[in-house]
């Protein structure tokens, strides 16, 4: 009886446990299924409460000027001494709790901008909650200037499509005051018509006119954050 009672068990039974032989996290999967979609909802939770923001604009916008003072208590006459971005700079910052802003400076010069619109498209433009675009007022190539612009929004559009995007027309304290009405205006009516082309509609699009020497810098990021946050009004 000994003999066959061994025989069973090695006709019948696996010689190890039957999870062995698959990989290691197939196995843990296959030994507790019940927590494998807790675990996918945890991590879908996770990534809910990151909210990825872009903020894009030519080199020399002013771009990480605005973010050093906003996020890093610089004043405006210190940001002189900032570099230029190279590539893309990432900076998580928390908010009431769980969620995070994950930001993402990208540098403006033009081989990069081109790196963004092509072999590195999709990881850019994916998983988008807001871009934020800056303009320089004072720039001579108004343009080429548009021209990228139009070229951002449509990569945003191929993989984010339901994104805000926030126009900050910028350096405006370099414009003439008897001016600054109708400079910003046909500005704004060019921006607005170009993102109309690309698939972009009215209520996707917020315009703001911005300095770092007075308080509009921080009207215009307050709205970024209020629009992640929408109980933040409440809250504050």
């Amino acid at each position: 009886m000994r003999c066959a009672r061994a025989s069973w068990y090695s006709t019948h039974l696996p010689s190890r446990p039957y999870y062995t032989s698959f990989p290691r996290r197939q196995r843990i999967l296959t030994v507790l299924p019940p927590l494998h979609p807790l675990l996918r909802k945890m991590e879908r939770s996770r990534r809910q409460k990151q909210r990825k923001v872009l903020l894009m604009g030519r080199s020399g916008a002013g771009k990480s000027s605005m973010r050093s003072i906003i996020f890093s208590n610089y004043v405006a006459k210190d940001v002189r001494r900032l570099g230029a971005t190279v590539d893309v700079e990432h900076s998580n910052i928390r908010f009431m709790g769980n969620l995070m802003l994950n930001l993402w400076d990208c540098g403006g010069q033009d081989s990069f901008v081109e790196s963004y619109l092509t072999n590195q498209r999709s990881h850019v433009f994916s998983s988008v909650a807001v871009l934020i675009f800056v303009f320089d007022i004072s720039s001579k190539e108004a343009n080429a200037d548009l021209l990228g612009f139009s070229s951002t929004i449509r990569a945003l559009q191929e993989f984010s499509p339901n994104s805000k995007i926030f126009v900050l027309i910028h350096k405006m304290d370099l414009v003439p005051t008897d001016q600054r009405s109708r400079i910003l205006s046909q500005r704004t009516a060019d921006v607005r018509a170009t993102c109309i082309d690309e698939g972009f509609h009215d209520q996707q699009v917020e315009f703001w006119a911005t300095s770092i020497w007075d308080q509009s810098l921080y009207r215009a990021w307050t709205q970024v954050i209020y629009f992640l946050v929408p109980n933040a009004t409440v809250i504050e």
